[in-house]
């Protein structure tokens, strides 16, 4: 569960810094 949620989050990090 908790790796799921660390995935999700990099994921928004990442497309945040895309923008």
């Amino acid at each position: 569960m908790k790796s799921k949620a660390s995935y999700m989050l990099h994921s928004l990090l990442m497309c945040n810094k895309s923008i």
